[in-house]
């Protein structure tokens, strides 16, 4: 019953989105998101979070106004995923310079696929549509949701604007394919990760960091290419840090390697994290779960 509520909610939600100008629909979903945080979902681990990882000058009266616009900034992206395949790519090129994503190309250029990571930070669902738009074969490899019709429409959606959807559960083989046919495989980063994830360092505090995307890199010989887009407000900034190339085999061990490509990721979220504090995703308990005997966090 819950699952058929949510899903005319969602259905709705859709048809208003992809029915209006993308100008209109970007700004009830900013209002939606700060609507949410105002009746208090989630807010105070948002709150909370910013307090205890950038401790602002302006203590909590700074940390709600970082939180309240990191959730119109989710929104915001949230709206450009329900229209991927809506945006032509003059639209999407005159959003998104060219120049920012080179790098992407540079990359690209060496007839190797890669794993593109980025997080819970700025517009990636518009970074990945303005990659896809160069050319570049883009997978998105997510984690399925529960609600089944809700995970379809969204697989179908992105399928229609060009961007393969791959579940992390069912769809590695498909992803180590796209990889080694010269396609990017894009995924998110920043969750925690539970027992089983990398603990490294982010904003101070050790978080377990899911390692799958680095795993991949490792073992099919694909660089790693961190990347944001930094949503401004009405303009945005594509960020696209250092490629990391895994080391050859045998020139360490997997666990080193895995490791050190996590490090570099999670490096380069951390800088971009400080610089645009509103543009992070803070409700999501990140510091969740602890290292062994360590104590418990939000």
């Amino acid at each position: 019953m819950k699952h058929a509520f949510e899903t005319v909610g969602f259905r709705l939600l859709v048809g208003v989105v992809r029915r209006t100008p993308r100008a209109f629909a970007l700004g009830l979903g900013s209002a939606l998101g700060r609507f949410a945080f105002e009746i208090g979902i989630r807010r105070r681990v948002a709150v909370d979070n910013v307090l205890a990882r950038l401790a602002p000058a302006g203590g909590r009266r700074a940390a709600v106004r970082v939180a309240r616009e990191s959730y119109a900034v989710i929104a915001r992206t949230f709206v450009d995923l329900l229209r991927t395949d809506l945006e032509s790519d003059a639209v999407i090129g005159g959003l998104v310079p060219r120049e920012d994503l080179e790098p992407v190309l540079e990359v690209w250029r060496h007839g190797k696929g890669a794993m593109f990571v980025s997080g819970h930070f700025g517009n990636w669902e518009l970074l990945l549509n303005s990659i896809r738009r160069l050319g570049v074969p883009v997978g998105a490899m997510a984690k399925d949701q529960s609600n089944t019709a809700v995970n379809e429409i969204v697989k179908s959606i992105r399928a229609r604007g060009g961007i393969t959807p791959l579940s992390s559960r069912r769809d590695l083989r498909e992803a180590v394919r796209l990889l080694r046919g010269g396609g990017y495989v894009a995924t998110l980063m920043d969750q925690d990760a539970g027992k089983r994830g990398e603990f490294v360092p982010f904003l101070g505090t050790p978080a377990s960091t899911p390692s799958g995307a680095v795993t991949m890199a490792v073992r099919t010989g694909a660089p790693l290419v961190p990347g944001v887009l930094l949503d401004l407000g009405g303009s945005y900034r594509a960020a696209i840090g250092e490629p990391w190339w895994p080391p050859s085999a045998g020139e360490m061990p997997e666990e080193e390697a895995v490791r050190a490509g996590v490090l570099h990721y999670t490096r380069f979220l951390e800088e971009h994290v400080r610089a645009h504090p509103g543009n992070y995703f803070w409700a999501h308990r990140r510091w969740k779960t602890r290292p062994p005997g360590a104590k418990a966090d939000s």
